[in-house]
């Protein structure tokens, strides 16, 4: 027992708990594809079949690349294996090709090893933009941990553990339907970049508005005015817009400005 969970012995060796990581990851990230899948999908040619596919080619990449260990003799034997069972699918759809070619992909990252760009490139893949920025984050300062350009003292692992603990919580809240809003980790991201001394993050890069609401038409019972009256009225707003502005940008908790401003778009409107 003890031979087997110490790994293979084939030319390149790989330990049982490397390989259970691999897989393990693999369904996971497949699983997350495949309820993307699921939710998103609105043709005619849906499958479960194909949702089951997504799921379990992952794993089975991964495997693929795990028994092939740079090991050229192997790759041949596996390619004359497929030579005789042949695989033929019609895919109607091109969306269904893309989750193919991603699952396919996300595979390859965890049987060649490479965890974390399998998390962020799916996390990036399902448009979870504040998950893989602190996966990313994470990533990066562990790797500089590892190589020894950082000093490793109790506040860089404390960072490293919240973040840790924060990535997986903050998933499970998404799952659930609440929004993914990265503004929310920004001190811990910041933190996790301070500790290898790279600038933060802005809160203004993070920065992402519902265009989906519109604002109120409000009345326009006024004559509309001529360009060069229309003119002259937006330079008597500029100096009540500008400073309302400014007093927003230094403090974004405060409303006020942003109802100065909205007057002001309101009037130059009716």
């Amino acid at each position: 027992m003890n031979a087997l969970l110490q790994g293979d012995y084939g030319i390149a060796p790989t330990s049982f708990h490397t390989v259970l990581l691999a897989v393990l990851l693999a369904f996971l990230m497949g699983q997350l594809l495949a309820w993307v899948y699921m939710f998103t999908h609105s043709g005619i040619s849906y499958s479960r079949s194909f949702v089951v596919s997504l799921i379990l080619m992952p794993v089975i990449v991964a495997l693929v690349l795990m028994v092939l260990s740079n090991n050229l003799v192997t790759a041949f034997g596996l390619m004359a294996v497929f030579a005789i069972v042949r695989f033929r699918n019609i895919l109607r759809d091109t969306l269904d090709t893309s989750y193919v070619l991603a699952v396919i992909v996300l595979g390859m990252a965890c049987g060649t090893q490479k965890f974390s760009t399998a998390v962020v490139g799916t996390l990036l893949m399902v448009e979870l933009d504040g998950a893989a920025m602190l996966a990313k984050e994470t990533e990066a300062l562990a790797q500089d941990v590892v190589d020894e350009k950082v000093a490793v003292d109790n506040r860089i692992f404390d960072a490293l553990t919240r973040a840790i603990l924060t990535l997986p919580d903050y998933l499970a809240r998404l799952q659930i339907g609440q929004p993914d809003t990265p503004l929310k980790h920004l001190a811990l991201m910041n933190e996790l970049r301070a500790a290898h001394q790279v600038s933060p993050i802005a809160e203004l890069e993070l920065f992402a508005p519902d265009l989906s609401v519109r604002p109120p038409t409000g009345d326009r019972t006024r004559e509309k005015l001529v360009d060069a009256a229309f003119a002259e009225m937006a330079k008597q707003v500029r100096g009540a817009f500008q400073p309302a502005l400014l007093n927003w940008l230094r403090d974004n908790t405060n409303k006020q400005p942003l109802q100065t401003i909205a007057g002001i778009f309101d009037e130059l409107q009716a």
